[in-house]
């Protein structure tokens, strides 16, 4: 009998101890699965901290980490495909492209250039007094009736001959002003009018490569208003989302759908700039914003769960809790499942910020930016709870830890105390660049990236005071929001214009030290690292590469 129960009670101990062991490795299982994914902007838990993973290297060779992998060079090279950061999540690596495609024709049509402001056998003297006129104090910010009196002025300047052949072109370019394409633009233009050219530099060839200067700018600073008709003639746009697998960057689906001309923020420089969304994996399905609409994709293979037309954004959505948030146009909630609209909130309103999801006392809220505004939102409908204003045009993500909110703007750092009722500010520091990157919170300290014209690589403020504990010269880092992983701080830096290339450095409060740096990886300007697993992977300008921080593959 004491036999019989010592082997029964054994049986039981050995299930225990069975099933505790099953939790157990399940748990790590399921630990190491998080730490090997980075499924949204920036990272797990939308803070750019990776949580976990193995030691990385303290000093990068030379030649920077080893390469694993790198996809096909599908994507449009530089700013055309936009910069949206890489996700990866259950073994594969997803990106968002704003593709293009080269319609059959290229060339400038001559009724299109008219329609601009130009016109044929404009005498060289007669162009440049037109000019003047154009771009004058005089004719300043004049409108209607007073206009017409300074372009009725003009003409009888002119002899009557040239102000009767050329009356209308004339009456045009004044009423343009300033908001309009140069003479010296068109000059150059005109040369490609009505030609057809086989592929586009062939083009840029022909007009002396007009194209080819600061931000595929031409001369005239106003050269947004001749992109846009422009490209739309020329190009056919793509929304597309393209999956690849996490361990070779072998593409395992891409989807594509029809998209919008790009476009540019209100106030901004005359630059289209094309859709730039990170993706959300969550519950099997990623999720997209992009030019032309909202997705919901299969990750198994792509397929369509949900879709619904958008204004232009470059939104990263957040999903949480069965709820999908998207800032595209305004800010609104979706069932991540069905696509249902939750609500809609038309007072923020923006096309380049993302929502971070608070939750204080077990309640969610959603906090998203509106240009100088940050707004707090009800999570369950949509409500603004309040606004807080006077940051400067803050386009960053809010940092949040506990109930403390740090934002970026155009050359601040604001923090603010947080609760659902108010935001109290708490500190404002002018260390911070001027950029749109959003701040990173560990360990009480704000680390800041950004652009400066002092050409500071980083900021680290106090968390409670906004004291700068360190300011470390070095080349700008663009707009790259940086990710942190194993005491490392992973960002971008710049390498010439529109060139962007990885480094990392070890830092505390006051002191910093370079891990490496690749200036020979040219990577899309304005994304950030995605680090999960002991990899880093990146957006490079024409494809997605993964690297090896680990130091351990062989």
């Amino acid at each position: 009998m004491a036999a019989h129960s010592f082997s029964k009670r054994s049986a039981v101990t050995v299930a225990a101890l069975m099933l505790t062991a099953f939790l157990v490795c399940r748990a790590e299982e399921k630990k190491a699965a998080v730490e090997a994914d980075w499924p949204q902007f920036l990272g797990p838990n939308r803070d750019g901290v990776a949580p976990g993973g193995p030691k990385l290297l303290d000093s990068w060779p030379k030649e920077g980490p080893k390469l694993l992998w790198k996809s096909d060079p599908t994507i449009p090279s530089g700013w055309a495909g936009g910069s949206g950061s890489v996700v990866v999540s259950g073994g594969k690596a997803f990106v968002f492209v704003h593709g293009s495609k080269q319609k059959d024709k290229i060339l400038i049509p001559t009724q299109m250039l008219k329609d601009l402001g130009w016109a044929e056998d404009v005498p060289d003297d007669l162009a440049k007094k037109i000019e003047e006129a154009r771009v004058s104090g005089k004719r300043g910010a004049l409108s209607g009736a007073a206009l017409d009196v300074y372009i009725k002025e003009f003409m009888a300047t002119l002899d009557t001959e040239l102000a009767r052949k050329f009356g209308e072109h004339i009456k045009l370019r004044l009423i343009q002003g300033r908001e309009a394409l140069t003479w010296s633009d068109f000059t150059h233009l005109s040369k490609a009018r009505d030609k057809e050219f086989p592929t586009f530099d062939a083009l840029t060839k022909a007009v002396d490569n007009v194209f080819s200067s600061a931000h595929g700018a031409p001369g005239s600073s106003y050269i947004g208003i001749f992109l846009k008709p422009f490209s739309e003639r020329l190009t056919a746009f793509t929304d597309i989302v393209i999956c690849l697998d996490a361990a070779t960057g072998r593409e395992v689906w891409r989807k594509d759908f029809p998209g919008e001309t790009p476009t540019r923020p209100a106030n901004s420089n005359p630059v289209n700039w094309p859709g730039t969304c990170t993706p959300a994996v969550s519950g099997g399905k990623i999720y997209a914003a992009g030019s032309a609409g909202i997705y919901c994709l299969s990750v198994k293979d792509g397929a369509v769960v949900w879709q619904t037309k958008a204004p232009f954004s470059h939104t990263s959505p957040q999903v949480l809790n069965g709820v999908a948030y998207f800032c595209a146009g305004e800010l609104a909630a979706f069932n991540a499942d069905t696509g249902k609209e939750l609500w809609r909130q038309p007072k923020v309103r923006h096309c380049c910020t993302s929502p971070q999801v608070w939750t204080s006392e077990g309640k969610s809220y959603v906090l998203c930016s509106d240009e100088g505004t940050i707004n707090c939102v009800d999570a369950v409908d949509g409500k603004v709870l309040w606004r807080v204003t006077g940051a400067g045009a803050v386009l960053s993500m809010p940092a949040i830890s506990g109930d403390t909110m740090v934002v970026r703007s155009s050359g601040w750092t604001v923090a603010y105390k947080i609760s659902p009722q108010k935001a109290e500010k708490i500190w404002q520091s002018t260390d911070s660049g001027d950029r749109a990157s959003s701040p990173v919170i560990q360990q009480d300290c704000v680390y800041v990236c950004g652009q400066s014209y002092n050409y500071h690589l980083i900021w680290i403020l106090d968390l409670k005071t906004g004291a700068a504990t360190l300011r470390q010269k070095g080349a700008n880092t663009t707009s790259s929001t940086p990710a942190l992983a194993d005491g490392k701080v992973f960002t971008l830096t710049e390498s010439g214009m529109d060139k962007c290339h990885p480094i990392a450095f070890k830092t505390t409060p006051d002191k910093f030290e370079v891990v490496g740096e690749m200036p020979q990886v040219n990577v899309a300007p304005f994304t950030s690292p995605a680090i999960a697993g002991g990899r880093m992977y990146l957006r490079l300008v024409d494809s997605v590469a993964c690297y090896d921080l680990t130091g351990t593959a062989r």
